[in-house]
C-alpha cells in the first residue's frame, strides 16, 4: 500500500532517534518492516546489525514473515546476502534476547552455561514445593521464629500468595528490606511522605469533580430556599451546612477530612414533610444527599490516610515486615535451590540476570553490545517494565544527540499489561528522552486503514473524552484517528445495546447474553448486513455476514458461560479462543477425577465425580445407595454394593476402574489415558453431543499436553494429576483445543487481552454494565520500592487485620492505575471492529456521574457520549464531533430484534471408509403391539367421524390479513406468529418474501394481545399436547393457547383464520364442536379444574367466541 505522509517520515528518517505513537489500525507493522528494510537499502547496514524487538512471540513471528517476504522479492546479490543473513536475524521478543545474551555471556552472569527456560507449569510446582518446605522442614531458630510468629496471623493460603506477589517484585522487595535493616527512619518519612501525597492528590482531585460538586450545590441551594423551615429534613441539612461548607472548594486537608469522616455518620432518615417541601425538592434532596454520600463512603480510605510513627499499626508494620523480611529470604533460597537443581531460570529471571549483566559490565557492554547494533528498533513499547528499561538504555549508552539509533513504536493507549508490571509510564519517559537528550522527533501516525467511519467516529468521540486528562504520569492523551481514502465510503454502524434489567443479578446476565445473542443472529439471518474484504488490489469487495465475521470480547470470564449458552440456545456455532475457559471445561474436570481417583484410591470426592461422570454413568440414587454400603473408603462400598446387588452399572464401574488401577503408576501417562479412552466407551458417548467434537478435540489436547510433558523425562502420573488441579486452582490462561473446520464459520469467544493484535468485521462487546473489580494483593509494593503497604493486627482494636496507612496509599494508587487501564482495555476492544461495532450493557443506575468517579464502563459510556433519555426513547442519536457526525443506534427491546431459538436438527451420517461402495437393504423392524394394541386417533379425524352432514356455508369476508395464502397455509403461519415466533422470519420461512406480509402477522399478533381477554391472563401456555381417554377412544392433539386468568380460571383458546362472517360465528363454531369439546376434556386434565371455557378467535375480525360444551348446550 501506499505509505500516508507521516508513515514516509518514519520510515525514511534515520539521522535522528524517533518515537512512533501509532493508534489501532494506522499500520504500526507495516512501518516496522518498511523501516527494516529502508535502513537496509539507504544506510548501508546489515541484518545482523539491526536489533528488532516486540514483547510477544506471535509479533515477533508475524514481523519476521513479513520481512522475510519482502526479501525474497528483491534482486541482487546484496539482497540474496541479506536473506541469508535474516535466518539467523535478532528479531525477537525481550525474552528470547536476553536468553540469548545470557547464553553468549553465562560465566560473566554467574550462570551456568546449559540452563533451561522454565515455563510457568514448572515454575508454580516450583513455588508450591518451596512453601511445604518452608512450612514442614526446620528452619534455623530465627527463620523458624519468624515463620511461626507469621503463621500466627495469616492464614498459610495468605503467606503463600504473599511470597509469590514479593518473589515475582524481587528486585523492589530486596531493595526495601536493605533499606529497612539499614535503617527504619528513611523508610518511615518516605511512608509519611509518600502517603500524604497520595491522600492530597486523592482529595484536590475529589474537589474538582463535576459529580461531587453537583450534588455539594444542589444541597447549598435547598439549604437557602428552605432555611427557617419548620421540618425535619429541613434541620437535618441546616445542621450539616458547617459540614458541606469544610469540604467544599479549596478547603485545608485535614478540615475536609473530619468533615467528610463526620458526614458519613449522619443519616437523614425518612424526615421531610411535602407539606413543606414544593414540587420534586425532598425527592432531590434526599438524592443528591444519597450521591454526596455515595462519593465519600468510596473515597473514604484518603481520609484514614496519615502515618504517625508511634501509630501501633506503623510501628506493628515495622516488626511484622522484619519477621516477613527472614521469612522471605529463606523463601527466596528455597526457589533458588529448586531452580538449580532443574538448571533453569524463569521468565523474571532471565530480564533480571541480563539487566544485572548490563549495568555492571560496562566495559563488556562497550566492548560487545554498542558497536554490535547500529540500529534498534522496538515494537510494543507501551507494554515494557522498569528492567526491560534498563536494559534498552544500557546498550544504546548516555543518550545524547548523537544518539540516532533508537527506533520505538507504540501506542500508550494499548498497554493492558499492569498484571504483569507493564509501566505505561515508562513510554512517556523514553519519548522526554528521544526529545530532549537525544534531540529526537515525534511521529504520530494518524490514519486508520482498518476501520469505517462509524468505528472510527465512535472511537474519536468516546475516547477524546474519556482520554481528555493527561495529569497523572500514566495517563495519555488522545489524537484523533482519520479514516484512509479506501475505507472512506463503506457503511458500517455503532450501536449499544441496553437490555431491560431482571428481577436479580442472573437473571439480568441471562436477559443480556440472550439479547446479544439475539442480535448475532440477525446479523447473519434477520436483518443481514454487509461486511467488507480486502482483495488483493487492497479495495474493498462487499459481502453478506457469516458468523466467523463476528467475535465477542469479554473483559473478564465471568458470564462466559452465559454467552455460550444464549449462543447455543440460538444455533449460533461458536469457537472458544486462548485465554479462556479450557480448564473449567467438564470434560477436563472429568478426567481430573478419574485420573485423580486412579492415583489415590481413598480419594472419595474424586470417586464419587468419577461415578457420575459419563465414564462410568451412574445416577444420584445408586451413589446414594454406595455411601449406605459397608466399607472404610468409598471404594469399598462401590464393590461391596456391587457384589451384593449385582447391579450392571456398578460392576461394569468396579471392573474398568480395577483394570485402570492396575495400569496407573506402571505405564506411562498416554497409553493410560489411551485406554480409558478406549475401553470406557467415552467417544461414543461425547460424539452424540451437540458439541461433541469439541469435548473430544479437548480431550486429545489434554492427551498431547500429556506427551509433550512426559517426553521431557522424570514426569509421572502424580506430576500431571498436580499440573491439572494447580491450573484448574489458578485459572490458567489456556484456549479450547482449535477446529479448524469448525472454527470457519463460527463466532469468535475470547478476552480482550487474547484479542489484542486482531482485527474482526463486527465486534460485539458485552457486560458494558459490570461494576469495576477490585482486587488487590495481600501485601504490595510501590514504584517507590520503600513504599510497602500490609495488614496488621491492630492492638486498639481487638488484634483485627487492618490496612496500614500504607497499604491504603497503594491501593489508592493501584485503583488509580487499573481505572486508567480499564479505559485503554476498552480503546482495546472497540477498536478491534472493522465494519460494525456493538455495544451492551445494562442502562446505569445514575447515568449522570462523573467519568473519574464512574464504577462501570456504561457509566464511563453514558457521561462522554451524553446518552439522555430522549436519545434512547428515539432508538439513537447523532454524535457530532467538529465536522464528522455518526449515528449511534441504541436498541432496548429484545423482541425487536428479529431471531429465533435453534431446532435441533440431527447430524447426517458419514459412511465409514470401511463400507465405500458396498450396497444393502434396510427394512423397518416389526414391532409386535401385544395382544390389547393402542390406537390412537388424532383430533380432527374424530371430528370427521362425528361429523353427521358437510361443513355448513357461511357466509365469508374479503380477506383482511395475508390475501391470495391458501387456508392451511395461512392457518400454519397464523398459529406460528401466535405462538410468538417472529414473523419476520416465519414469512421467510414459507416463502412469503414481500414486506407486507410480516407487517400484517404483526398487526394479527398485536390485536390479539391487546383484546380485553388477553389482558386479564396471568400465565399461558401455548400449543402444549396432550393424549387423553375421550368417549372410550385414545385422543392426541395440540391445544393452541390455555390461559390462566388474574381472577384464578382457566380459558382455552383455538384460532380460526377462516375469513367468516360474524353473523354466522355460531354456524362455525356448529363445525368445531367435537373438538372443543375434547380440548376443554384435555385443559381440565391437565388444570386439574371442573371449569374451563373454551373459546374461539377468529383472527380476521379479532372477535372472540365462547363455545359451551355439548352437554351444556343440550
Amino acid at each position: 500500500m501506499a505509505a500516508t505522509r507521516r508513515q514516509n517520515e518514519a520510515i525514511s528518517t534515520h539521522d535522528r532517534s524517533l518515537v512512533v505513537t501509532a493508534g489501532a489500525g494506522t499500520g504500526k507493522t507495516y512501518v516496522l518492516v518498511q523501516k527494516y528494510l529502508d535502513l537496509l537499502e539507504t544506510r548501508g547496514v546489515t541484518v545482523p546489525e539491526i536489533l528488532a524487538l516486540t514483547f510477544t512471540e506471535k509479533a515477533a513471528a508475524e514481523m519476521k514473515e513479513r520481512i522475510r517476504r519482502a526479501l525474497s522479492g528483491k534482486k541482487g546479490e546484496r539482497w540474496e546476502r541479506a536473506a541469508v543473513d535474516f535466518l539467523v536475524a535478532p528479531v525477537q521478543t525481550f525474552h528470547s534476547f536476553c536468553a540469548q545474551v545470557l547464553r553468549e555471556f553465562p560465566i560473566e552472569s554467574g550462570l551456568e552455561p546449559g540452563f533451561v527456560v522454565l515455563d510457568e507449569r514448572q515454575v508454580s510446582r516450583i513455588h508450591g514445593k518451596a512453601f511445604e518446605d518452608l512450612v514442614h522442614v526446620p528452619s534455623p531458630p530465627p527463620v523458624h521464629d519468624a515463620v511461626v510468629r507469621i503463621l500466627s496471623v495469616f492464614e498459610p493460603s495468605t503467606v503463600r500468595a504473599m511470597l509469590a506477589e514479593m518473589y515475582g517484585k524481587r528486585l523492589s522487595y530486596r531493595q526495601f528490606f536493605e533499606a529497612l535493616g539499614s535503617d527504619r527512619d528513611p523508610v518511615i518519612r518516605t511512608w509519611t511522605r509518600e502517603v500524604n501525597s497520595v491522600r492530597e492528590n486523592g482529595i484536590r482531585d475529589l474537589q474538582n469533580d463535576r459529580s461531587f460538586n453537583a450534588a455539594l450545590t444542589t444541597l447549598f441551594s435547598l439549604a437557602n430556599r428552605y432555611e427557617g423551615a419548620d421540618d425535619k429534613a429541613v434541620c437535618f441539612l441546616c445542621g450539616i451546612r458547617p459540614l458541606l461548607d469544610a469540604i467544599s472548594g479549596d478547603s485545608d486537608i485535614e478540615v475536609f477530612c473530619s468533615a467528610a469522616t463526620d458526614l458519613l455518620t449522619k443519616r437523614p432518615g425518612n424526615a421531610g414533610s411535602r407539606k413543606v417541601w414544593k414540587g420534586n425538592d425532598l425527592s432531590l434532596f434526599k438524592s443528591a444527599y444519597k450521591e454526596l454520600n455515595d462519593i465519600l463512603k468510596r473515597k473514604s480510605s484518603l481520609f484514614r490516610m496519615t502515618v504517625d510513627p508511634a501509630d501501633p499499626l506503623v510501628t506493628g508494620a515495622i516488626d511484622l515486615l522484619g519477621d516477613l523480611s527472614l521469612v522471605y529470604h529463606r523463601y527466596t533460597e528455597l526457589v533458588e535451590r529448586e531452580k538449580a537443581v532443574l538448571g533453569g531460570l524463569d521468565f523474571e529471571d532471565l530480564i533480571l540476570h541480563a539487566r544485572q549483566l548490563f549495568l555492571t559490565n560496562e566495559d563488556l557492554v562497550a566492548t560487545h553490545f554498542l558497536p554490535r547494533f547500529r540500529y534498534i528498533l522496538i515494537d510494543e513499547f507501551q507494554d515494557t517494565d522498569p528492567s526491560q528499561f534498563d536494559i534498552i538504555l544500557a546498550i544504546i549508552g548516555i543518550p545524547s544527540p548523537s544518539t540516532d539509533c533508537l527506533f520505538i513504536v507504540g501506542d500508550p493507549k494499548q498497554s493492558i499489561y499492569l498484571f504483569r508490571d507493564a509501566d505505561v509510564t515508562r513510554f512517556k519517559a523514553v519519548r522526554e528522552i528521544i526529545l530532549t537528550q537525544c534531540q529526537g522527533r515525534e511521529v504520530h501516525l494518524d490514519t486508520s486503514f482498518r476501520s469505517t467511519k462509524e468505528v472510527i467516529g465512535g472511537a474519536n468521540y468516546l475516547f477524546s473524552r474519556l482520554f481528555a486528562s493527561a495529569e497523572k504520569p500514566w495517563e495519555f492523551g488522545y489524537e484523533p484517528i482519520l479514516v484512509s481514502e479506501a475505507r472512506a465510503g463503506d457503511a458500517g454502524s455503532f450501536e449499544l445495546l441496553l437490555p431491560p434489567p431482571g428481577e436479580d443479578s442472573a437473571a439480568t446476565k441471562w436477559i443480556e447474553a440472550d439479547m446479544v445473542a439475539r442480535r448475532i443472529q440477525s446479523l447473519v439471518h434477520g436483518c443481514p448486513v454487509r461486511v467488507y474484504e480486502e482483495a488483493e488490489d487492497r479495495s474493498f469487495i462487499s459481502r453478506p455476514a457469516r458468523y466467523g465475521d463476528i467475535a465477542i470480547l469479554l473483559e473478564q470470564r465471568t458470564n462466559l458461560s452465559s454467552y455460550l449458552a444464549a449462543l447455543a440456545r440460538y444455533g449460533i456455532p461458536f469457537y472458544v479462543h486462548g485465554g479462556t475457559g479450557f480448564y473449567s471445561r467438564q470434560e477436563v474436570y472429568d478426567l481430573y477425577n478419574l485420573l485423580r481417583f486412579l492415583h489415590l484410591k481413598h480419594d472419595d470426592i474424586s470417586l464419587a465425580g468419577t461415578l457420575r461422570s459419563p465414564y462410568c454413568g451412574l445416577p444420584d440414587t445408586d451413589l446414594f445407595r454406595i455411601a449406605r454400603e459397608k466399607g472404610r473408603n468409598f471404594w469399598e462400598k462401590l464393590q461391596n454394593y456391587s457384589e451384593q446387588t449385582g447391579s450392571e452399572g456398578a460392576v461394569r464401574a468396579c471392573r474398568l476402574l480395577s483394570l485402570w488401577r492396575a495400569d496407573a503408576g506402571r505405564t506411562g501417562i498416554v497409553p493410560l489415558i489411551r485406554r480409558i479412552l478406549s475401553e470406557s466407551g467415552i467417544y461414543t458417548v461425547y460424539a452424540a453431543l451437540p458439541e461433541g467434537k469439541q469435548v473430544l478435540a479437548n480431550l486429545e489436547k489434554i492427551v498431547a499436553m500429556a506427551r509433550v510433558r512426559e517426553g521431557a523425562g522424570s514426569y509421572g502420573l502424580a506430576d500431571f494429576i498436580e499440573d491439572l488441579r494447580t491450573a484448574m486452582d489458578e485459572e490458567e490462561r489456556e484456549g479450547e483445543a482449535p477446529l479448524d473446520a469448525l472454527a470457519e464459520n463460527s463466532v469468535n469467544v475470547m478476552t480482550v487481552h487474547a484479542a489484542k493484535g486482531l482485527e474482526f468485521p463486527i465486534v460485539v462487546v458485552p457486560d458494558m454494565g459490570m461494576q469495576f473489580r477490585e482486587t488487590f494483593p495481600p501485601i504490595m509494593i510501590g514504584d517507590n520500592p520503600l513504599l510497602v503497604g500490609i495488614t496488621v493486627p491492630d492492638p486498639e482494636g481487638d488484634f483485627e487485620l487492618t490496612k496500614t496507612p500504607m497499604l491504603l496509599a497503594l491501593r489508592e494508587m493501584r485503583r488509580q492505575k487499573e481505572r486508567a487501564e480499564k479505559k485503554r482495555l476498552l480503546y482495546v476492544a472497540l477498536t478491534r471492529a472493522r465494519d460494525h461495532l456493538i455495544m451492551s450493557g445494562s442502562p446505569p443506575a445514575n447515568p449522570d456521574l462523573s467519568i473519574r468517579l464512574a464504577t462501570s464502563r456504561i457509566e464511563w459510556l453514558f457521561s462522554a457520549l451524553g446518552i439522555t433519555d430522549d436519545a434512547i426513547a428515539a432508538g439513537g442519536m447523532d454524535l457530532v464531533n467538529g465536522d464528522d457526525s455518526i449515528h449511534l443506534t441504541i436498541t432496548t427491546d429484545p423482541a425487536a430484534i428479529p431471531a429465533e431459538a435453534a431446532k435441533s436438527t440431527p447430524e447426517l451420517l458419514v459412511v465409514p471408509e470401511e463400507c465405500a461402495g458396498m450396497s444393502g437393504t434396510w427394512s423397518r423392524k416389526e414391532f409386535d403391539k401385544g395382544p390389547e394394541g393402542i390406537e390412537i386417533i388424532s383430533v380432527t379425524d374424530l371430528e370427521r367421524e362425528h361429523s353427521s352432514h358437510s361443513p355448513s356455508a357461511c357466509k365469508t369476508v374479503q380477506s383482511r390479513y395475508l390475501p391470495g395464502v391458501d387456508g392451511p397455509l395461512k392457518g400454519t403461519i397464523i398459529h406460528e406468529v401466535l405462538r410468538d415466533r417472529d414473523p419476520r422470519i416465519v414469512c421467510r420461512e414459507y416463502g412469503l418474501n414481500y414486506p407486507e406480509a410480516p407487517r400484517q402477522c404483526e398487526a394479527i399478533v398485536a390485536r390479539f394481545h391487546s383484546s380485553p381477554l388477553m389482558q386479564r391472563v396471568k400465565r399461558e401456555f401455548c400449543e402444549l399436547p396432550f393424549v387423553i381417554t375421550y368417549d372410550g377412544r385414545h385422543v392426541k392433539g395440540k391445544i393452541d393457547r390455555l390461559c390462566e386468568l388474574v381472577d384464578g380460571s382457566w380459558v382455552l383458546i383455538d384460532y380460526k383464520s377462516d375469513p367468516v362472517d360474524p353473523s354466522d360465528y355460531v354456524k362455525k363454531a356448529e363445525e368445531y364442536q367435537t373438538s372443543m369439546d375434547v380440548y376443554v376434556e384435555a385443559a381440565r386434565q391437565l388444570v386439574k379444574r371442573n371449569e374451563v371455557e373454551g373459546y374461539l378467535y377468529f383472527t380476521e375480525t379479532g372477535d372472540f367466541l365462547r363455545v359451551m360444551r355439548y352437554e351444556e348446550a343440550n
